[in-house]
């Protein structure tokens, strides 16, 4: 018998190169192409998942657009129903507002509905199509939103601080033992940020109500504001930066008619110092009518001072007071600062200055100050104000030591007050009233009657 292996033994043909059953099994061992073929599968998964994610995405973006116009709509329509009391034209408002944002009347349907004699219900409902979720369903999606706005009547205090910045922190900060008090009026901070208000050490706060536009405010500072009409912070308030409406005429007014005029204004070319007596401006030849004095070069005011009615311009100057000066604007005055002018007043200043009174019909009816936009900061040391100080782009400082009181309306992008330094305001027998310029500042109070408008849903 022969075996494999022995001298005898016949040799195996190996198969050749062209042989099929060697053409096989080296296809089967080859890895070569292996990740292609897995790529290749992977690919409609990964492709489709991207896809869903995407159009899921779209739709919650969507539903935050569709949210966003119920809450203008609801709270336009509380507006006009408060204004008008005609449901009618409330409801036309609402509606105008929701498709003014950006919904398309084809595939929108928004419902007013009047809740109570006071509240105002919007609801929205929007039919938006599928793509890549097509292959789970035919059905268009449906994203609904709903907003309550409600009207709160009655005695409504007037916004007489407006801290207009809407972006950072720290846009209302006091510190040291600083103080506000305005049990006639209202504080608004339009900050997003949840530590836009910022209140340490002994600081606080008093008034009518206090508003803010972020969405809780820390602890520690609400433990620091007290005696609120309204009964507690107002958060999450709309409100956006802007000016009220008649404000931001008198802004708008002011660079029309006010800003371009500047140069035409002689310049004060009397003593560095003036040692007491009667400043009268003079007839310019402005629209207006109003008469005007500018100081282009650093003046300093002492003794006793009289201001004759007026606009006094201050540009690229500094108009500054020394200790012990009695200064008497009771006439009805307005300071324009230009070009980054300022009012330097010492601390001993005792300054009594009313908003411009007396040109019937001028845009700057009550105005006791007010800058040309530019971005400054000011520092405030002293002084009785009666009107409106208008700095919308300013960020204000109120030293130790150092305190302003009257009735006024004080808007800027920021307030930083120090040490022991106060704001005081009383308007209860004050011929002024800031509610004819700013509305109300989002809680009942002492200001007189208005109407004031939540979103409650």
């Amino acid at each position: 018998m022969i075996q494999c292996g022995e001298p005898t033994c016949p040799e195996t043909p190996r198969p050749k190169a062209g042989n099929m059953v060697f053409r096989q099994s080296r296809f089967v061992q080859d890895e070569r192409g292996s990740m292609t073929t897995m790529f290749a599968l992977v690919m409609p998964f990964l492709i489709g998942g991207i896809a869903f994610g995407v159009e899921v995405s779209t739709w919650l973006m969507l539903e935050r657009q569709t949210q966003n116009a119920a809450d203008m709509a609801a709270f336009s329509a509380a507006v006009n129903l408060s204004l008008m009391d005609d449901e009618e034209d409330a409801a036309d408002r609402a509606e105008q507002v929701a498709f003014g944002s950006g919904l398309s009347r084809d595939t929108a349907v928004v419902d007013v509905e009047f809740i109570s004699q006071t509240g105002v219900a919007v609801e929205i409902s929007v039919q938006y199509p599928r793509y890549f979720t097509r292959l789970f369903s035919d059905s268009d999606v449906t994203i609904r939103a709903r907003a309550v706005a409600d009207i709160v009547v009655g005695d409504a205090a007037a916004a007489c601080l407006l801290v207009l910045d809407s972006r950072d922190d720290s846009t209302l900060e006091l510190d040291g033992g600083s103080v506000i008090d305005m049990p006639d009026c209202a504080i608004e901070v339009h900050s997003r940020d949840d530590d836009g208000l910022d209140i340490s050490g002994s600081a606080e706060i008093s008034a009518a109500c206090l508003s803010v536009r972020a969405d809780e405010v820390d602890d520690r500072d609400a433990e620091r504001v007290s005696d609120l009409g309204c009964g507690s912070i107002v958060t999450d308030a709309p409100l956006n930066g802007d000016l009220p409406e008649r404000l931001q005429q008198i802004v708008e007014r002011e660079e029309d008619s006010l800003r371009d005029f500047v140069d035409e204004v002689p310049s004060y070319r009397g003593d560095r110092t003036i040692r007491g007596g009667v400043l009268t401006p003079e007839d310019v030849g402005h629209p207006s009518g109003i008469p005007m004095m500018r100081f282009d070069r650093d003046v300093t005011l002492s003794d006793e001072i009289t201001l004759m009615p007026g606009i006094y311009i201050v540009d690229d100057a500094d108009l500054r007071t020394r200790n012990n000066t009695v200064l008497n604007g009771e006439a009805g005055v307005m300071f324009y600062l230009v070009d980054g002018g300022a009012l330097d007043f010492h601390r001993g200043t005792d300054a009594s200055l009313r908003g411009l009174t007396g040109f019937e019909g001028s845009i700057f009816q009550d105005v006791v100050m007010l800058n040309d936009g530019d971005d400054e900061e000011y520092t405030f040391e002293a002084g009785e104000w009666t009107g409106i100080i208008l700095l919308p782009e300013a960020e204000i400082e109120i030293g130790g030591g150092r305190s302003i009181d009257g009735c006024f309306l004080f808007a800027a992008q920021r307030f930083q007050m120090q040490g022991n330094s106060r704001i005081d305001v009383l308007c209860e027998d004050s011929a002024f009233d800031p509610s004819l310029y700013a509305g109300t500042g989002g809680g009942p109070g002492s200001g007189g009657s208005n109407s004031v408008i939540f979103l409650v849903e």
